[in-house]
């Protein structure tokens, strides 16, 4: 019962918004008759330009632009005077008829007000049944056996409803004969302007969507920490996209010219890109980082100017963002990171291989030495299974053998083994009596006599 109660209130308070939008449409109505001739004088004296001739030498107007070229903006046309059709017929005969074409209330004739109401009703009772359909197709396709379908509909019918309520709310004002031309054309720009913002919206729901899809459906790790790091760019690009077509084309139908608008626009930006190189460099490397992807989100790296590796926390446009092993955060502008070498501890493969060096004293016995080591490192556990470890003789020191044993770990998460690795070989060589002596010098002072 109570479920019910809320369905009623939101259908009740969905009424409501109905109305006080209609409410609010007839007061509009209203103070736009009322001061229609100052409107249309100031629209004809905004919208059409002045111009004045000056006598010109005999060729050049073939040389010099057309006033249609040198306007950034030029008159939108306006729209022809609607013929009315029976509706309108019936309502004239009807306020004859009763005498409504002889009530003058608010500066509107008897036959406005009801031509008013009409619209009203249009427009209120038309979105109440345009939500109503968009309610049952969203519940029909429930039973069709694709659910994208189902998925792009929950996702764009409210955009679907209201774009349904502007649709008949121009034509409830155009159906209006009473206005002025001048006051049809502005409401009829900005409801284009509306309905090309709403559309834009359906697009971007849809294009958000679409961009997801693979998202979900992404089977490795691998391939959802790609899809992760490639979203957010072509959702970006998407939406600026998206935006920049939407406001083309509401300015190109408000009668902006738009080759000469691009060309100012085209000035600023190149100031704008001379002011801003480090950022655009920061962006286009980030680019780069996204397509190219040396390393992903989660991955452990380091970079050549840190002193510290760390994981990947995030990649934007224009910073990448580190956390290293004590817990700090580092952001590293992206062109830093395209300039320096990056080196990457999880791809392709997580496990490492460590180096070490020992000395011995000279005179051990190679053989020995060689298999105490490699039995020493055998003995700690955690170590990549199926790589042995390697020892060999690597140099001649000034006061030992250096040996160099080399091992490998099965992630760079297990570095702290080294320690337990270096216990184990000093341990092994101990209990096999086998010198590692350490560098010592001998220095010696002589003494000269001073000059008298």
């Amino acid at each position: 019962m109570k479920i019910q109660i809320v369905n009623i209130n939101h259908k009740f308070r969905t009424f409501l918004r109905l109305f006080l939008f209609a409410a609010i449409f007839v007061l509009i109505i209203s103070s736009c008759q009322i001061n229609s001739e100052s409107l249309s004088a100031f629209s004809l004296q905004t919208l059409t330009p002045t111009s004045t001739t000056t006598p010109s030498p005999i060729g050049a107007d073939s040389l010099s632009p057309t006033p249609a070229e040198e306007q950034v903006i030029s008159t939108p046309t306006l729209a022809p005077t609607a013929t009315p059709g029976q509706l309108e017929n019936e309502v004239k005969i009807i306020s004859r008829q009763s005498g409504l074409d002889r009530i003058f209330i608010l500066g509107l004739y008897g036959q406005d007000l009801l031509n008013i109401l009409i619209s009203v009703i249009i427009v209120v009772a038309g979105s109440f049944a345009g939500w109503l359909l968009v309610n049952l197709v969203v519940w029909l396709v429930k039973f069709t056996p694709p659910k994208i379908d189902d998925q792009i509909l929950a996702i764009t019918q409210q955009p679907l409803k209201w774009l349904l309520t502007f649709i008949l709310l121009q034509y409830a004002t155009s159906r209006l004969d009473f206005l002025s031309p001048e006051l049809k054309q502005w409401l009829d720009l900005i409801y284009y302007a509306i309905l090309v913002i709403i559309i834009a919206t359906i697009i971007l729901k849809v294009v958000e969507y679409g961009l997801e899809g693979p998202l979900t459906r992404a089977a490795t790790p691998e391939q959802r920490n790609i899809l992760i790091t490639f979203f957010p760019l072509f959702y970006r690009l998407a939406q600026v996209g998206i935006v920049f077509a939407s406001l083309a084309i509401i300015l190109q139908n408000f009668g902006f010219n738009l080759s000469a608008l691009l060309a100012i626009l085209g000035l600023g930006g190149l100031a704008v890109s001379l002011a801003a190189k480090e950022t655009l460099a920061d962006m286009i490397s980030g680019f780069i980082i996204l397509i190219e992807h040396p390393y992903q989100v989660g991955d452990r790296i380091k970079i050549e100017t840190m002193d510290d590796w760390g994981d990947v926390e995030s990649i934007g446009m224009r910073t990448t963002r580190i956390r290293t092993l004590d817990n700090r955060l580092v952001i590293v502008p992206n062109a830093v990171i395209g300039r320096n070498q990056v080196e990457n501890y999880t791809y392709p493969d997580p496990s490492i291989r460590v180096d070490i060096s020992v000395g011995i004293g000279y005179g051990s016995d190679y053989n020995l030495v060689e298999t105490t080591i490699e039995q020493a490192v055998l003995s700690v556990p955690g170590l990549l299974e199926g790589k042995a470890p390697f020892v060999e003789l690597h140099e001649f020191g000034d006061s030992a053998m250096i040996y160099r044993v080399r091992y490998w770990l099965k992630s760079y998460n297990d570095i702290r083994l080294q320690t337990e690795v270096k216990k184990a070989i000093y341990q092994a060589l101990s209990d096999a009596d086998v010198d590692m002596p350490f560098i010592t010098y001998d220095v010696n002072l002589s003494y000269k006599d001073r000059p008298q």
